[in-house]
Order: C-alpha cells, then structure tokens, then sequence
C-alpha cells in the first residue's frame, strides 16, 4: 500500500485576530478528507468485486490465457502436437493442383515451388507458359539452365534473350522437349545450327517463331526435312536469308507445309522464283495467311501469288514493299481465287489511283474489311472511288496514310463509308 499522506488545511480569517491558522480547525476538516476518501475506496472495491464476479461467469475464464508475443503466435503453448498441427496444415494434392492452375506460371516457379516438396511436385505437373521477352533488362544474356526441370512447359518465349545455337542445342535436351507446343525466339543469334536443334528434337511442335535470326539456306532445309514438325500450324521464317532455294525446300517437303495454317517469308530475298514456288505447293492448300512482303516480286510476283488455286483459302494476304504498281493489283482484285481475302496489306508499293480502281470495281475483294494502301500515290481521285465503292462499303479498317489525299479526299471516305472503326490518313 503507497503511503499515505496527511493533508493540512489551513484557514485564515480575513478578521486581524484570526489570522494565524486555528489547529482545531484543520484537524477537523482533515478527519471530513479522510470519510470521503475512505467511502470512494468501498465504492471502488465493490464495482472491483462487480467485473470479477462477470467475468468469471463467461465461458473464456474456462481456461488459462494463453501469452503472446508480439510478431509471432507461440506454437508450443497450444494443444496440438507436430503430428497433428502437420496434418491440419497439409493440403490433398488435387486440391493443390487445381489452386495451381488458376495462377500465372512465372509466380508458380518464383513462389509456390519454394513452399514445401508437396507443392513443388505438383507444380511441375502443370502445363506452363513463359514469356520472357517483356524482360527489362533486354540486354543481358537468359541463362537457358534454369529451365531444365520444367518438364511441363508447353509454350516458351525467349524473344531478344540473345539467345544462339548452343542454347538451343540444351534446350533440345531438356525435359520438356516432348511437350513444348509453342516456341517463340524472335530477334535472337539463331543460325542454321540452332534451326537444326530444334528440327531433330522437338516433336510436338505447333508455332515456331523464328522471325529476325540468322537461319539461312541450310537451316531451312533442316526444317523442311524434319519428320518432327509435321504438326506445325504456324512457321515464321521472316528476315532470315533463306532465299528461293529454302523457300523451295521448304514447298517440297513432305512434313511440314501439310497443316501449316501460317506461314511468314517477308525479308527473305525469295524472288519472284520464291514466290513460284509458293503459288505451285500442292501442300498448302490449308494455309490461310501469308506474309511476302517485301521481297522484289513486282507484278509477276503478284501474278503468281493471286491466281494459285493452292492458294485459295487465304484470308490474309500481306504483300508490302514488293513494288507490284497498279498492274499487280490488278492481278489481286480480278482473281476468283482471291475471293476469300478479309485483309489485304499492299504498303508502299507504288499503286496509284488506277489500282484504287481495280479494287473499288471487283466482285472478288467484296470481302475485305482490312485494307491498307499506305505509301503509295493515291490521290482525291482514288479515295473518291474506294469511298464510293459498293464492294468496298464493309470496310472498317482503311490505311491511306503517305498518300496524295486533301481534305476533299478524306471527306468522300468518311462520308460514303459509315461502318468503318479505324481510318488512316
């Protein structure tokens, strides 16, 4: 108990004979202070006695309290053993797997497979797709080891990871050979060594992305004769000098043209040859888009292209930078076997207003709801008559853009062709 101290009060008069302090008094006034303070303590003790007797009368009293520290929760105190708590904590694996499947495959191999062996075994039962070409650091080299136990992964995009042909030879050992669908190594140091690692391991393969290496002839060739690739939807050859003679190759295989869906031969100096070739391969009669763009077929490029009856199912049809002139276009617009087309891609390829002609007067290019004409030399005249156009009238996406149009041009357009979503002037 603190001690207690006294207190003294003391009283003055303001009469002069009183002026000095009257023990009697004080002493009186200091037996009142201690009745009241000695009252507040009962009052105190019994509100004490209150709160005790409620909470001993609620379930929680039951038991002891149970200490905390502050950041973490004492195991140990609790009732439950190793064995037990284990279990409490332990998930079935298809639960396991099935939360897996809902999550992003780089936070599965960054995260979940550092929980425990359990979660780290179901993680590589799961399909997986990285993409690592979005990377920040571009510039510095992907080490392709740390992809080894991934024996699930089906899609791969290693585009500008400076990735060259010893890479690939790992890759093609890894794992995950068998199961990889989609395989994507745009802009890399790929020559026709690496091509040939992907040809003779890589069975299931449906999308292979080669755009932008240094695949060359020989490479292409790799490809062609692969009897792994037969699955192939889409292939990717652009900017990579594999000239007439790996088109050709490539056109008179027997595995991989039968299914391809897709194929992309911009910037690979094929030629007319090249573009021959093409038109005269019996085995792409299922391939509905082709990328040709830009390799100096001219007019009789053109010819070829559009009037093969192998060619038929094309959907899309990109021939920019080929210098086709108005003649070309002619070809294109007057072929029945073009009549399928939806997008067509002619960008600087010198077609003036007598092209813009051919297109807006054909029956076979009604169509086209994707038209690009930018960088040529069309002026008010042909945008007067692709606006006015009643095969043209579906459009909804006109690149006109590096043209000869005014005002007056870019008026017709808008005012004839009321469904378009996109025009480029």
């Amino acid at each position: 108990m603190p001690t207690k101290f006294k207190k003294r009060v003391k009283v003055s008069y303001r009469d002069d004979e009183w002026t000095e302090s009257n023990d009697g008094n004080c002493h009186e006034i200091y037996i009142m202070n201690q009745q009241t303070k000695s009252m507040d303590e009962n009052i105190h003790h019994d509100e004490q006695q209150q709160e005790d007797l409620m909470e001993s009368s609620s379930p929680r009293s039951q038991h002891p309290p149970i200490k905390k520290q502050k950041g973490f929760i004492r195991l140990e105190e609790s009732n439950l053993d190793d064995q037990h708590y284990d279990d409490h904590l332990t998930f079935p694996d298809d639960i396991v797997f099935h939360v897996m499947q809902f999550l992003g495959s780089t936070f599965i191999w960054s995260t979940c497979v550092r929980v425990c062996k359990q979660w780290y075994s179901q993680a590589c039962a799961i399909p997986l797709s990285l993409d690592f070409s979005k990377r920040k650091k571009q510039s510095i080299r992907f080490d392709v080891h740390y992809l080894n136990n991934m024996l699930n992964l089906t899609k791969l995009d290693l585009s500008s990871c400076i990735i060259n042909d010893q890479d690939l030879k790992y890759l093609s050992n890894c794992g995950f050979k068998n199961n990889l669908k989609f395989l994507t190594l745009w802009r890399n140091n790929i020559g026709s060594r690496g091509a040939g690692h992907i040809a003779s391991t890589m069975r299931n393969l449906t999308y292979l992305d080669l755009y932008y290496n240094c695949v060359g002839v020989k490479g292409a060739k790799l490809i062609a004769t692969s009897e792994h690739l037969k699955n192939l939807t889409f292939l990717n050859l652009g900017v990579n000098p594999i000239r007439c003679e790996g088109v050709r190759a490539l056109c008179s295989s027997q595995h991989v043209c039968q299914n391809l869906e897709v194929l992309k031969v911009g910037f690979t100096s094929l030629g007319i040859e090249g573009a021959k070739c093409i038109s005269n391969c019996e085995k792409l009669q299922n391939l509905n888009q082709l990328d040709i763009s830009n390799n100096t077929l001219g007019a009789e490029g053109a010819k070829y292209i559009s009037t093969s009856v192998y060619l038929k199912n094309l959907t899309y049809l990109c021939m920019n930078g080929n210098d086709i002139g108005d003649e070309g276009v002619k070809f294109i617009a007057t072929s029945e076997c073009m009549k399928k087309l939806k997008e067509l891609h002619l960008q600087c390829n010198n077609v003036g207003d007598q092209g813009a002609k051919y297109l807006s007067h054909s029956e076979h290019v009604r169509n086209i709801i994707d038209l690009d004409l930018s960088s040529n030399m069309i002026s008010d005249d042909g945008a007067t008559r692709l606006g006015t156009s009643e095969v043209l009238k579906h459009l909804q996406v006109l690149d006109l853009t590096r043209n000869k149009l005014t005002v007056h041009g870019v008026g017709i357009i808008r005012q004839h062709l009321s469904d378009l979503l996109y025009f480029h002037h």
